[in-house]
């Protein structure tokens, strides 16, 4: 039987968080260039992490809801979670996902209703 120690399963985890860390910034300078061009590799990793860090704090488990979470802090500022209607729905009973999802729902709302 296969045994893995702490030390190791430490070293794995550290890999792929490492991975999946990096995996968001490529879709950042895929997907967002323009909102963080500004940003040189060190500075968007730390943005990166920050945003993760930030995601845990309000309840945030999964890479979806990692990956939501960071397009919003991207799109409507690193503090999104401070707007009041924003404040709310995270107090509410229910997954964030789901409650990034009724955030995206509404900012959707919001632009269309800019561009219409």
């Amino acid at each position: 039987m296969l045994t893995i120690n702490a030390k190791q399963m430490e070293i794995f985890e550290a890999a792929v968080r490492g991975d999946f860390f990096r995996r968001q910034c490529d879709f950042l300078r895929s997907n967002a260039g323009p909102d963080v061009a500004h940003l040189d590799d060190v500075q968007l990793q730390n943005f990166v992490k920050d945003s993760h860090d930030s995601a845990v704090a309000h309840g945030a488990t999964s890479e979806r809801s990692f990956m939501m979470w960071l397009c919003l802090e991207v799109m409507a500022g690193a503090r999104f979670f401070e707007i009041p209607e924003v404040a709310d729905l995270l107090k509410r009973d229910e997954s964030v996902d789901l409650i990034l999802i009724n955030v995206y729902d509404r900012l959707a709302v919001l632009e269309i209703r800019r561009k219409g």
